[in-house]
């Protein structure tokens, strides 16, 4: 489970100084799966449960950002007195606020009176995420394409089948072996009956900010709030 890095141990380069698109401050989390800690930004629209308000992207790998960044620090100031020093020394007195888009960095540096006078970006290319095995494989950013759509929705429509099937008097062990997935899957997967329809509308037009079936399962609200809901929207046919 993702949490808020609180240990002083592992160091986090950009605290404090990295952004997602929409504006949110990303912040370090971590997870820990087979003994093994991997480190993350993370943005803080997602840690509040509010994932439709995150930018493009909304996590990034720590170390693959922050080595990212001290070589293009190291570059960008090559010859400059000081420049042997530690990542974080370099990144204190250049870095005013990065931000991170779609495909590029975009670095707001400071000079050496610690004011901001320069904006300069760096073109990158995320690592894909891995997913669960059987779960799901992280979706392109950016406008959700015709494939993209149809998984979002497939998933949505099974799982409305599901709830069906649970309601009277079926068992996730098994629509777990008809899936060929494990219960704990059908579980996690089983919330994507109550996705509200104004996310099923912005999945349909493509314009929702979703990034996995899993993200999308973990973040149904639990209340749907009326002001939301749009007008005139028919419901979504269970998909099979």
């Amino acid at each position: 489970m993702e949490r808020k890095l609180k240990q002083a141990s592992a160091p986090y380069l950009l605290k404090g100084k990295l952004f997602d698109s929409a504006g949110n401050r990303m912040t370090p989390s971590h997870s820990v799966k087979k003994g093994v800690r991997y480190r993350y930004y993370v943005s803080q629209a997602i840690l509040g449960s509010r994932p439709g308000d995150a930018g493009r992207v909304g996590r990034v790998s720590a170390p693959e950002l922050e080595g990212l960044v001290e070589e293009f620090l190291r570059g960008r100031f090559a010859g400059v007195p000081g420049q042997g020093r530690g990542a974080r020394e370099l990144v204190d007195a250049h870095i005013e606020r990065i931000t991170i888009l779609d495909d590029v960095i975009e670095f707001g540096l400071t000079n050496s009176q610690g004011a901001g006078n320069e904006t300069m970006r760096l073109a990158w290319q995320r690592k894909p995420h891995v997913a669960q095995k059987g779960l799901t494989t992280e979706l392109p950013q950016g406008p959700l394409d015709a494939k993209a759509r149809y998984s979002f929705l497939t998933a949505i429509g099974k799982a409305r089948l599901w709830m069906d099937e649970i309601s009277g008097g079926g068992s996730f062990a098994a629509i777990a072996q008809r899936e060929s997935k494990s219960e704990r899957q059908i579980r996690l997967l089983a919330p994507l009956a109550f996705v509200p329809p104004v996310t099923v509308r912005a999945l349909v037009d493509g314009t929702a900010n979703a990034r996995t079936v899993t993200d999308l399962a973990k973040n149904v609200p639990l209340l749907w709030h009326a002001a939301e809901q749009p007008r005139n929207v028919r419901p979504l046919c269970a998909i099979a």
